[in-house]
């Protein structure tokens, strides 16, 4: 099998590990606390591993420091809005311009869209609860978040070495198959 094919088998076994672990960590803390919907959490768990994976060990240290910045930002901006407001349309409608003018003039833009994306499900994990309470919703969000960062973190830094051995390996196919067509022409 080439390198290229093993990188992408890799790939796909690290995705797969990674989001089964976060559905399974999702899960058991919604299990943990007495949620309504626990499935959003799960799926937040989920989609914040799911981010963050990226080619290489360098790309998911960027990612992950982004979504820790974004989710940081959305919850701290959720708290403040559902405490002052509840879980209302109003509040939320607030809370998306504020994180808007203080991500573009604060230079934090690039946390922007998983900021609004943290405040959207902490919103929506608000309506779904019966007595909701904002510091506990967006506190439950943020771990998740978390989570599902550290499950993906700890993945691509165990399998670092075999990438890096599968890199080289390809980097040494491609050198082989440039210097063939070089030796045609």
């Amino acid at each position: 099998m080439r390198a290229k094919n093993k990188i992408t088998v890799l790939m796909a076994l690290e995705m797969s590990c990674t989001c089964s672990l976060s559905y399974l960590a999702g899960d058991a803390i919604g299990n943990r606390f007495p949620v309504d919907l626990e499935s959003i959490g799960t799926l937040w768990c989920m989609i914040s591993a799911i981010v963050v994976m990226q080619a290489t060990w360098s790309e998911s240290l960027q990612q992950a420091a982004l979504r820790i910045r974004g989710t940081l930002l959305g919850t701290v901006f959720g708290i403040m809005c559902f405490l002052s407001l509840g879980f209302t349309g109003l509040a939320f409608g607030m809370g998306i311009m504020l994180l808007v003018l203080v991500c573009r003039s604060s230079g934090l833009e690039p946390c922007l869209r998983l900021a609004l994306l943290t405040m959207s499900v902490i919103f929506v994990g608000g309506l779904g609860q019966k007595n909701p309470h904002p510091i506990f919703i967006s506190s439950l969000r943020l771990l998740e978040s978390l989570v599902g960062i550290l499950i993906t973190l700890v993945l691509r830094y165990l399998t670092k070495p075999l990438h890096h051995r599968l890199d080289t390996m390809q980097r040494l196919e491609d050198t082989k198959k440039t210097s063939r067509k070089s030796k045609r022409h």
